[in-house]
């Protein structure tokens, strides 16, 4: 004759030997938060030079500037990236300002790009230099914003990686109260609604 439990028999729950282990959830939830702020970061540092590019004149002063240095250099990881090497005095209302950057939105290239691009220029020539107000040391040579679709794109890839940290974390968060309200019940706890139930039925 098959075994039948009683109709009083406290009913067992579900196992939840499926679910996530803790480890698994708490390292989704720091990952999620390391995701966040670096991506954090990055999207904030974008958006402050996209308002850069987009106000140029809003943040930087034409001050006039000699050339002391002006050459191509090569990626010191070995990539075949090139880069300008520049360096400029300005001279920000009477004191002197070294600068080495030829605009905001420096792109690596091949070394032909840049050699005619910076063709026009030869050391010990004046130049216009454009220089932060609050911050003179960051300044620059040429007022260009051909970059900005690129910096753009950084920004939205930087979000994109902001949003997966993001739903690890409410994933790892949602794990956490799903188990904490499905927990097994001890046996003491389920002993003493059975003797609960059997004492209401007498």
């Amino acid at each position: 004759m098959a075994y039948r439990p009683s109709a009083n028999a406290p009913v067992e729950p579900p196992s939840s030997s499926g679910s996530v282990p803790f480890g698994v959830q708490l390292l989704a939830f720091l990952a999620g938060l390391v995701f966040l702020l670096l991506s954090g970061k990055s999207v904030m540092q974008d958006a402050r030079l996209i308002d850069r590019l987009r106000h140029l004149d809003a943040y930087y002063e034409a001050v006039p500037a000699t050339w002391l240095k002006v050459e191509v250099r090569r990626d010191t990881s070995g990539k075949s990236d090139y880069y300008p090497d520049v360096l400029f005095d300005a001279n920000v209302h009477g004191q002197s300002v070294w600068g080495w950057r030829l605009s905001l939105e420096e792109a690596p290239g091949d070394s032909q790009q840049w050699a005619q691009r910076l063709a026009k220029y030869r050391v010990g020539d004046t130049v216009t230099a454009w220089v932060d107000r609050q911050d003179p040391k960051n300044s620059f040579i040429e007022k260009r914003n051909d970059g900005l679709q690129r910096v753009l794109s950084k920004a939205l890839l930087g979000a994109a990686f902001g949003l997966f940290g993001a739903t690890l974390v409410v994933l790892a968060l949602y794990g956490w109260v799903r188990a904490g309200f499905g927990r097994k019940p001890s046996a003491a706890k389920r002993k003493r609604r059975g003797d609960r139930a059997s004492s209401l039925i007498l």
